[in-house]
Parts: C-alpha cells; structure tokens; sequence
C-alpha cells in the first residue's frame, strides 16, 4: 500500500473541498464573517462535517509510525494527575493526590482562596492567548448522543392566569425562515481550523502522537480519535465529492488502526 500516495491524493481533493466552501458562503476566516442566511450556513456545515471527519482519518494514517518520547518534566506532571491507586486516611483527594491533614489545615487558612484566584489568572491568560493564535483543528470525532433529546425552542410555556374569564391567547409560534441570519462565527472558526490543519498535516499528526502518548501514561479516557460506527457527516447515498473522499479516507483509517492493533 501506497500510504503516501493515498494521503497526497485525499489531501489535494480536501484543500479544493475547503475552497469551494469559502467561495459558497463568501466567508473569510482571518475576519470572521457575522452572520449568514440559515439556508447557507445548513448547506456549509452540511459538506464542512464530512471534510472534518476525512481530515481526522488523514491525521490516523499520517501518524501510523510516528513514536513520540515525552521529557521527563511531561511525565511526571501526568503521573501527579493521573488517578492514584492507593487510598487516602482523609478520603479527600486534591489534584488527583490524597489530601494530608495538613493539606487540609492550609486550606482552612485561606490556601483555597489562594489557589483560586492562581486558576482564575491562569485561565484569564490562556483565554488571552487563545484571542491571537489560529483555532486548533480538533482530533477527535464528536461522539454520539443516544437516548431522546429536545429539537429547537420548547413549544410549551407557562401560563398564569390572573382572571380566569379572560385567558390569554396562546403565543403564535413563528416557524424558521430560510432566510434567517444565523450567526457565522463558529463556523469561521472551524473553517480556519480545517485550512490550518490541511496545510499543516505533519504537525496534526505530531500532535495526535503526543497524544497517543500521553493516554499510554494515563490509562483513561478515549481510546481512539475515531468514534465507533459510521463518521460524521456520513451519507449512505452521498454523491459529494466530500463522500466520496469520507469514504476513501475511513477505509485507510480503519485499515491502520487494525494493523496497529495486530501488531
């Protein structure tokens, strides 16, 4: 198998795929674009699902080889915050360690509010440096939600009645227009996210090996950037250039993950 052939392939339709994207909608992702009518923005997010989840299986098969070596400075902040095995005489834990009696002393005097206002800092600074950096194009597949969940506005509201001669009418519901302006920020966001990621694809694929191997370290949470099942953005009977690519792309992907798994 032609790994390199195949990536080069699939990440040429996917860059003429995020250009056509900008070019329907006009939108311009350096200056995100307010709003759009709802009718453009269901048909971009429509193709701009599929080409994430094609991206993402571009990332598996570029990073089937790379083994990445984590500084020992890495390590040992993921062993501080991994879930420890052993018990503690309080039953309290702090940042994944037992709490002492002591710790907890400090924290009545006033350690709490000490280690509060360092998160709030620390978050103010990423949030900071979060408004001058690129959007990061994310690894992992959006799982599944099962079970009933509601779709758009509740139909049903509270009525009190003061009178009970004269009820109130009922509110009129007003029904979506295609027509509507529908805000385009994060889809500009995940747009510049994707152009990003496709002229970057050794560096996603570094990142998806740092991650692999942190999760060796932690021994939790996923276990593959890939969902079960079908990917996003899937139709059975697609007839974009997207599906087809989607397509192409889940095979190779789920071709390297079986391959790692045998090995």
């Amino acid at each position: 198998m032609d790994w390199t052939l195949a990536i080069e392939r699939n990440l040429k339709a996917l860059r003429q795929i995020a250009g056509s994207l900008v070019a329907m909608a006009g939108l311009n992702p350096p200056q995100p674009t307010v709003s759009l009518p709802r009718h453009i923005h269901a048909a971009v997010l429509s193709i701009l699902r599929p080409a994430e989840a094609a991206l993402r299986r571009l990332i598996v098969i570029a990073a089937r080889d790379l083994v990445v070596t984590l500084s020992p400075a890495e390590r040992d902040r993921i062993a501080k915050t991994a879930l420890p095995a052993q018990t503690s005489r309080t039953g309290i834990f702090l940042n994944g360690r037992p709490a002492r009696p002591e710790d907890l002393a400090a924290l009545g005097r006033g350690g709490r509010m000490t280690a509060g206002a360092a998160t709030i800092a620390a978050a103010q600074a990423r949030s900071e440096d979060a408004k001058t950096r690129p959007p990061a194009f994310l690894l992992f597949d959006p799982l599944k939600r099962f079970g009933a969940h509601r779709q758009g506005p509740s139909q049903w509201v509270p009525r009190i009645l003061f009178d009970l001669d004269t009820p109130p009418p009922a509110p009129a519901h007003k029904p979506a227009s295609p027509n509507d302006p529908v805000s385009a920020l994060p889809l500009c966001r995940r747009l510049a996210a994707l152009k990003t990621a496709l002229d970057d694809l050794p560096g996603q694929a570094q990142r998806l090996a740092r991650w692999r191997a942190r999760r060796r370290l932690r021994r939790s949470g996923r276990l593959s950037p890939m969902r079960p099942g079908s990917p996003p953005g899937h139709r059975t009977r697609g007839s974009l250039p997207v599906d087809e690519v989607l397509h192409h792309c889940h095979g190779l992907a789920i071709d390297v993950v079986m391959r790692n798994d045998t090995s």
